[in-house]
């Protein structure tokens, strides 16, 4: 198991927010934070990318929301808000 997938799934506090980049190797964020999400239901998912083809990877899944990377705070809090915003 992957770091972020153990961490995902044994971490003893409750995760409200899991920021994870949309490409990467071997798992993809989507694909980790699909199935971290079966462990912790409640938990939002965040999404950053510099690439222009991570909307690509990420369509099929739900309750993707993106920040693209270089962002300033205000962006990143604002994304943020649309997480916990979303449903």
């Amino acid at each position: 198991m992957t770091d972020p997938l153990r961490i995902g799934r044994t971490y003893p506090s409750r995760i409200d927010l899991w920021l994870t980049d949309i490409v990467m190797p071997r798992l993809n964020g989507p694909e980790l934070a699909q199935r971290i999400v079966e462990w912790r239901p409640s938990m939002r998912v965040l999404y950053v990318s510099g690439y222009a083809e991570a909307l690509s990877v990420a369509s099929g899944y739900e309750r993707i929301t993106l920040v693209r990377q270089s962002f300033t705070a205000d962006a990143l809090a604002s994304a943020v808000r649309q997480a916990f915003d979303a449903d």
